[in-house]
């Protein structure tokens, strides 16, 4: 797994953690209100190990993604 930043209009930045690899199908995993990217880390990793490449990010205003 690997946490990376992605540069959003307006400056702004989410954080995300990547698995699986780069050349496999892309699911993407986006979490609920008052939640963070963390609660997708078991369905995640199980992706992963079934050959996706998984993107699990925090919303804007939540977990480590920038608030303004």
């Amino acid at each position: 797994m690997t946490t990376i930043r992605i540069s959003v209009d307006g400056g702004l930045y989410i954080v995300a953690d990547e698995l699986g690899g780069r050349g496999a199908p892309m699911v993407v995993l986006g979490h609920g209100g008052g939640q963070t990217r963390h609660s997708w880390d078991r369905a995640g990793h199980e992706l992963a190990a079934a050959g996706y490449h998984v993107i699990n990010y925090d919303l804007l205003g939540h977990g480590e993604s920038d608030w303004e």
